[in-house]
């Protein structure tokens, strides 16, 4: 089984462009977004998105959730 830990999260202003993780449309300069440094498998990696790609991943997963009991399986629940 992996492993992944999260070694933080900030939520930084562009001062550069970057591209979402989640979308992979661009995160402008001057765009607060949400940047997060885990370690997987070893590895390090920086997950970066929009603040909304983040709020609605997390809306869909609270949405799936809820439908947890009706027999849906999923590692990540």
């Amino acid at each position: 089984m992996s492993d992944m830990a999260t070694l933080s999260v900030r939520t930084p202003r562009a001062r550069k462009t970057h591209h979402c993780s989640t979308c992979e449309q661009p995160i402008e300069i001057g765009t607060i977004y949400r940047r997060v440094g885990v370690v997987y498998d070893g590895q390090r990696y920086s997950v970066i998105e929009h603040i909304a790609c983040h709020t609605l991943g997390v809306a869909a997963m609270a949405a799936w959730s809820d439908h947890y009991d009706e027999g849906y399986d999923c590692d990540l629940v």
